[in-house]
């Protein structure tokens, strides 16, 4: 179970359902906002530097919120 997850939702069922939907959800917009940049790049490199990105971004908060 992720901590950071289970402190903001909590641990209960309401609180694990809200955060596979977040889960879904965001997955589901990058997952778009990847498609959207190779289109219009014609690139896969810069789908792969957004996602080092994401990566990076998602990685940092979490390290933040967890100190």
């Amino acid at each position: 179970v992720n901590p950071v997850a289970t402190r903001l939702f909590g641990t209960g069922a309401g609180g694990v359902a809200i955060a596979v939907v977040f889960a879904v959800c965001s997955t589901a917009i990058v997952g778009m906002w990847f498609c959207w940049i190779r289109l219009r790049s014609g690139s896969v490199l810069a789908t792969m530097m957004a996602h080092v990105a994401s990566n990076s971004g998602a990685y940092t908060i979490a390290w933040l919120l967890t100190r």
